[in-house]
């Protein structure tokens, strides 16, 4: 091999111009070897060319091995022109031994390439590529379109929004400095964000100072406590917020007030805000509790002048009886008439002012029941107490389920005790009575109804039967002073119910009257 390369450049050999000896075959041999050189020389430099202007070309390196075998190709046709003079045979060889192995290289890496040469895409699908991405283009183009409307749309919706946002605050402002009650929002987790000038105002603080928690240093210590209670309570629950507490004024003084706020929500329903308010009811509750102890005196008035007008109203009765016994046999038909008359009219009296003691007794209670209680338990110890009116009567009673309620216990027993007594009392002659006592909802009440099939009235009296002392009949016909249904009545109104009657002469009369139901979670 050494001696190889030390005599690569010997021309110990014999040109091939010997051996062609024809001068026409020597230059079709000189000069097809040198096209072919110079076609060969060409083709690297527009690969070369190709490869630099296209970076991105995929498989660029093989580009670079087939343009080194075609440039060695193209040395061997060179060395074919000078070996026709210039027998150099061993460079000759030293060539084609490089191109040889460029071109099994070439071809090896080529086999190699081919399934990725297969997958490359064809010109067609290339096409259909660039088309599908035109489509996708302009359809992108027409979406961005669309998106860029329907921003320009949203944009000015939301400054319509906005504007009528600040309009809506600016009137929200406005009533706040309108009212007299003090105005406040806070946030979801109840820390206050606003409060209106009157606020500030009354307590003679800024709005730095009432902002957060700083409202709780207005309230009076004695409440403190409880209000953050149920503050907090609603706030956890979402519950409406709902209590009494006093605040201090810019001066120093104290006065009630009444807390009110509910929860401003978001559509998924979290409460975004509370917007309450605080109404100032001091005036109010000292007005009440003078109007309490000013009925709390009434009450013991009539209890006091009721207890002594019975007294002198025995002494009457008792006198008159005695009198008529003492002298009965001195005394013509006319005086023991008016003797009688004065004894009777003596004893009414005395009933009726027992009956205006209990109606003046009806509700003593001023507080309203936090528990139900049931209405047919009621029921039961009314037709308890009037056992002995039932049975003379014959009387058949029909109670339906009735709901419980929120109302003393004593109180539902007088209702349908009077209620049950009325409709015996009044009944038809030789008629057997029947009653039905039923209920059923009526929103957050409960609609009682005692029906019968007794007299009956003129309807334009429907609200006069409910007077104190008011009576339809004689009393030779029924007994009785008419002042059981002015008791219904003014107990119903105490809890915040009615009562009302429909009827008919001949055809029986209904009594109706509601009263809160029990509230669901109660």
């Amino acid at each position: 091999m050494l001696n190889f390369f030390r005599h690569l450049f010997s021309t110990d050999f014999m040109p091939h111009v010997y051996c062609l000896r024809e001068p026409g075959l020597v230059k079709a041999y000189l000069y097809s070897d040198g096209l072919i050189a110079l076609s060969y020389a060409l083709i690297p430099s527009a690969l070369i060319l190709l490869i630099r202007r296209r970076r991105d070309l995929a498989f660029s390196w093989m580009f670079g091995l087939f343009g080194l075998f075609i440039l060695g190709c193209g040395l061997t046709h060179v060395m074919g022109a000078i070996t026709l003079w210039h027998p150099v045979y061993r460079v000759d060889a030293l060539i084609r031994a490089i191109t040889a192995a460029a071109s099994a290289l070439t071809a090896v890496l080529l086999f190699r390439l081919l399934p990725q040469i297969e997958a490359l895409p064809s010109p067609s699908q290339l096409q259909g590529e660039i088309t599908r991405r035109q489509e996708a283009e302009a359809e992108l183009r027409n979406l961005n379109e669309g998106l860029e409307q329907r921003v320009a749309e949203r944009t000015s919706a939301l400054e319509e929004a906005n504007h009528r946002l600040s309009e809506s605050e600016e009137r929200f402002r406005t009533l706040a400095e309108a009212v007299p009650n003090l105005l406040w929002t806070t946030q979801g987790a109840g820390f206050s964000t606003y409060m209106s000038p009157r606020y500030q105002q009354y307590t003679g603080k800024s709005t730095a100072d009432l902002m957060g928690e700083g409202w709780k240093a207005a309230l009076h210590p004695e409440d403190r406590e409880r209000v953050e209670s149920i503050w907090k309570n609603a706030v956890e629950t979402g519950q409406p917020y709902e209590t009494e507490y006093r605040l201090r004024r810019f001066d120093g003084a104290y006065r009630w007030f009444v807390a009110r706020a509910v929860p401003i929500r978001s559509r998924n329903g979290e409460i975004r805000q509370w917007l309450g308010s605080s109404t100032d009811v001091d005036d109010l509750k000292r007005t009440g509790a003078a109007l309490k102890q000013s009925n709390e005196q009434l009450r013991q008035f009539a209890y006091v002048a009721a207890h002594d007008l019975q007294e002198p109203l025995r002494n009457i009765s008792n006198s008159v009886g005695l009198m008529k016994r003492s002298y009965l046999g001195n005394l013509d038909q006319t005086a023991v008439k008016w003797l009688d008359f004065t004894v009777e009219s003596a004893q009414r009296m005395h009933e009726m002012v027992k009956d205006l003691l209990t109606y003046s007794r009806a509700v003593d209670e001023a507080e309203l029941p936090e528990c139900p209680v049931s209405a047919s338990e009621a029921v039961k110890a009314a037709l308890t107490n009037l056992a002995s009116a039932v049975t003379a009567s014959k009387a058949i009673i029909h109670v339906d389920p009735l709901p419980p309620v929120l109302a003393s216990e004593t109180h539902l027993v007088q209702i349908f005790q009077n209620l049950i007594a009325n409709a015996l009392k009044y009944r038809k002659k030789d008629v057997r009575p029947e009653i039905r006592i039923s209920a059923c909802p009526n929103g957050s009440d409960s609609h009682f109804s005692v029906a019968d099939n007794g007299i009956g009235f003129d309807p334009q009296y429907a609200e006069k039967i409910f007077g104190v002392f008011k009576r339809l009949h004689a009393r030779s016909e029924y007994p009785g002073n008419g002042i059981g249904l002015a008791i219904c009545t003014r107990i119903i109104a105490h809890y915040g119910g009615r009562i009302w009657a429909e009827s008919k002469v001949g055809h029986g009369s209904v009594f109706h009257f509601s009263l809160a139901a029990e509230q669901e979670g109660a």
